[in-house]
């Protein structure tokens, strides 16, 4: 369980990916639930998802991650979450920033705000391509544990086949010498046929 404080108004985003799970399983059981105990959303046996969603009470949202289905094996997730204001955040962050008096104050206004605006649109891109960069780091993990488990598969099942083969050679030249070994005790059931 997690527990998240958005107040109403806000933009809620949940990202989530099940990057391992022990036998292969990649997917769980999610529910995003209200202050109110309002099922917002309910997901069964999903490896990914991406939800968005303007919240209309203020509290805390409960987010639920659920792998009790699968008893043997444990689940790791990779999860984001960002809570986004509806209103300007420009104003928050540049509110308190002042501009020495070099220009008349229309032009001193104008050229403030065309700097903010772009300001703000470099600090959106950045914050968009960090978040991109996470989604990716989150897939590339996933995808390096799904390789090593099928590896370590690969491995296991090699090893049994190689040494079934060793096993089956040696049998093969231990009869194939009893053909012709009459001093085998093997030699004497071929003879009699009751092999």
């Amino acid at each position: 369980m997690l527990y998240i404080e958005v107040h109403s108004g806000q933009t809620l985003d949940i990202d989530y990916q099940v990057i391992d799970g022990g036998q292969g399983e990649l997917d769980l059981d999610f529910q995003l639930i209200s202050p109110s105990r309002r099922l917002i959303v309910s997901e069964t046996r999903k490896s990914d998802g991406t939800h968005r969603q303007t919240m209309d009470e203020t509290g805390d949202y409960e987010a639920c991650f659920d792998n009790s289905f699968s008893i043997y094996s444990a689940k790791s997730v990779f999860f984001e979450i960002l809570i986004e204001n509806d209103q300007d955040e420009s104003k928050e962050i540049w509110g308190e920033f002042d501009i020495p008096d070099m220009l008349p104050e229309e032009m001193q206004d104008i050229a403030f705000k065309g700097i903010q605006d772009y300001l703000t649109k470099v600090r959106d891109n950045l914050v968009r391509a960090e978040r991109f960069q996470n989604d990716l780091r989150a897939l590339e993990a996933r995808d390096r544990n799904v390789a090593e488990a099928s590896f370590a598969r690969v491995n296991w099942w090699s090893s049994v086949f190689i040494l079934a083969v060793i096993c089956s050679s040696t049998l093969q030249v231990f009869l194939v010498r009893s053909f012709f070994d009459e001093q085998s005790r093997i030699h004497g059931l071929w003879k009699r046929g009751h092999l």
